[in-house]
């Protein structure tokens, strides 16, 4: 819900503050006072254009703030959620801030004091509030809108998933199709990767094998030194006369002794030096089994360099790696194995696309059956809400063609509506009068109150050209709306405004020589006082007070 809205320097407004209430929220005043100023606001905040001719003369800039709350259960919540955490905004508390600053050469907004673009603040716009009035191009005249409440209203959830999977499923097969398309060789080609196949396998190279060369070939190049430096420790530790295997062995001797004398110690020390002795002997075997593998030969080393040198020019053309080669190699064989039965693969890949567009043809069918049917019952709850509201002789409709198929079906929606006898159906986006397209907007939110899930309904001039018992139903209409919406209406109408559960009244004042609008919230006999005024009485009148009075009490 809006639950505050904070409006400075907006065209004969200096600065005021308004904390809204759940339910009907109505809003009054005399012609001029300024209540267009709030919706304005409402619709600035919203990310409408501003123009610099809004900032109140003698001011430099206009700022517009708006407080929205939710809890915890409201279905916008989640989407919201992931819009604003896409662009790093987290809400706090379930409670979004927007804040609009205007001046003559810029705009700028910001979300929970993050600055956004414009785009930003038009993208949430749709789920916070629905504005109807004047010129308006929003909320329920939007084809996507139509059909998403639609959908909501006939509970098509699970037709509308069938669909939208074998759409994808579609999809996938077309890019499969399009892939052997795209990896097709042609001749030319195919006599260039044949060349190249076979320059690969004459070779055939081994996974790591580049890197197992050149380790053998750096211990061939250094195999003199390496045998030095080995020959040497080998000596010192079990070849030469006195090595030290040889010494260690007079050593374990005196330990032995040293044993007998100290049975405990003498144990121990004895045993982890025969263990050392081991490790010494296991050492000495691994040192002689190294010097046997650097000995290689001249011709093996011959051949390791051939090698090298083969595999290098495979690098070179194919690489970087001997890995890289291999892969090419791979590579090369399923292009070729493609060429070859391209004809096989590409039919079976046709004959499954027939099968899954089939598929997708029965579940868009059988969507759009399902608006269908949900289309009439709404036609005719319509219908009879706009008889209730004054329109006795029309007509509404929901008109479905078919478009192009798509991932929610092949549906085009359209809610249209005819305000008289002999006048064809309409769409709603080419009526004319606001009053009626608020009135048609009034019903369709009745009647969708339950699929909606807008928070806040902002209704302007719905009362253009009503009276009498139709203003009583209307009032009742929105009323019972703000049993599960926050709606704000601006209205002339007693009956409509004596329906409100919070009353707001809009007047002007001048101080200083300057015009300013102020709004107040009345309540009690302020209120009784405004209804009175509206009823076009005296309001000094006993007999226009009370009846004031009275409509207030039958809310």
């Amino acid at each position: 819900m809006l639950q505050y809205l904070s409006i400075k320097n907006l065209a004969i407004v200096d600065h005021v503050e308004v904390e809204f209430e759940d339910g009907f929220n109505v809003i009054s005043g005399e012609t001029g006072a300024g209540k267009s100023v709030i919706i304005g606001a409402v619709q600035l905040i919203l990310g409408e254009r501003a123009d610099k001719s809004c900032i109140r003369t003698g001011t430099d800039r206009c700022e517009i703030s708006a407080v929205f709350s939710f809890d915890d259960l409201a279905p916008v919540l989640t989407r919201l959620r992931a819009i604003l955490e896409d662009i790093g905004i987290e809400m706090e508390d379930n409670e979004l801030i927007v804040r609009r600053v205007i001046t003559p050469s810029s705009s700028r907004c910001l979300i929970n004091s993050t600055p956004v673009p414009l785009s930003t603040v038009k993208q949430i716009s749709g789920l916070l509030v629905a504005v109807h009035g004047p010129n308006d191009n929003h909320g329920l005249v939007k084809a996507g809108v139509q059909k998403e409440l639609l959908d909501l209203f006939g509970n098509s959830v699970n037709a509308i998933d069938k669909c939208r999977s074998q759409f994808a499923l579609l999809q996938q097969v077309d890019d499969e199709i399009a892939e052997v398309y795209r990896e097709i060789p042609n001749q030319q080609q195919l006599m260039v990767l044949k060349d190249q196949l076979v320059e690969i396998t004459e070779l055939e190279p081994v996974i790591g094998e580049d890197d197992e060369l050149k380790e053998k070939h750096e211990i061939s190049a250094n195999s003199n030194r390496i045998l030095e430096i080995v020959n040497g420790i080998r000596d010192f530790v079990s070849e030469q006369e006195n090595c030290l295997i040889d010494q260690m062995s007079s050593t374990s001797r005196s330990l032995m002794e040293l044993e007998r004398l100290d049975s405990h110690n003498g144990e121990t020390l004895r045993s982890e030096f025969f263990s050392i002795i081991d490790q010494l002997q296991d050492f000495s075997v691994k040192l002689n089994d190294y010097a046997d593998k650097v000995d290689i030969d001249p011709n093996e080393f011959a051949r390791i360099e051939e090698r090298m040198r083969e595999l290098s020019v495979l690098k070179r053309k194919f690489g970087p790696t001997i890995d890289d080669v291999i892969e090419f190699a791979k590579a090369a064989n399923h292009k070729i194995d493609l060429f070859e039965n391209s004809a096989e693969k590409i039919a079976e890949l046709k004959a499954k696309r027939e099968v899954v567009a089939n598929d997708l043809e029965n579940a868009a069918q059988s969507l759009s059956n399902v608006r269908k049917e949900a289309g009439e019952r709404l036609s005719k709850q319509v219908a009879a809400k706009l008889r209730v509201l004054g329109f006795k002789n029309s007509e509404f409709g929901v008109s479905l063609e078919r478009g192009e198929l798509r991932a929610d079906g092949f549906d085009i929606i359209d809610f249209k509506f005819s305000p008289n006898v002999g006048e064809p159906l309409q769409s709603l986006r080419k009526i004319a009068s606001s009053g009626e397209i608020s009135r048609v907007m009034l019903a369709l939110k009745t009647v969708l109150a339950a699929a909606d899930h807008t928070s806040l309904l902002v209704f302007d001039e719905i009362d253009a050209n009503v009276g009498g018992k139709v203003a009583n139903m209307v009032g009742a209409e929105l009323a019972s709306l703000g049993g599960s919406h926050q709606v704000l209406c601006i209205s002339h109408l007693p009956q409509v405004a004596a329906s409100g559960d919070v009353h707001f009244v809009v007047e002007k004042e001048v101080v200083d020589d300057r015009t300013r609008a102020l709004i107040e919230r009345i309540e009690g006999d302020n209120r009784v006082m405004e209804i009175a005024r509206m009823l076009g009485g005296d309001d000094t009148n006993p007999e226009v007070v009370e009846h004031a009075r009275v409509m207030i009490s039958k809310k």
